[in-house]
């Protein structure tokens, strides 16, 4: 249960500080601005976002992979259960 916890802590935290420190910034700035005539920096705002969204999806795919080799070496947190208890 420790492992599922840290787990999903990791995920949770990496997501929502990246999404909230980066992404909801540039979306926001991006929103607030007259879509025929972008600032010249327009291009460097997009790389920052696809950058944070690429260090989110890492993230993600990392937990992600952490939790199917949990379930391959400790079994599902109920199938462990059932099989003490019979």
């Amino acid at each position: 249960a420790v492992f599922w916890a840290a787990i999903a802590l990791t995920y949770g935290a990496a997501v929502f500080g990246l999404t909230r420190s980066v992404n909801v910034p540039i979306n926001d700035l991006v929103a607030s601005l007259d879509p025929s005539q972008p600032p010249p920096s327009w291009q460097s705002l997009r790389d920052r976002w696809n950058e944070a969204n690429a260090w989110r999806t890492l993230a993600s795919v990392a937990c992600f992979g952490a939790g199917l080799w949990l379930i391959s070496i400790h079994g599902r947190p109920n199938q462990q259960s059932a099989q003490h208890h019979q």
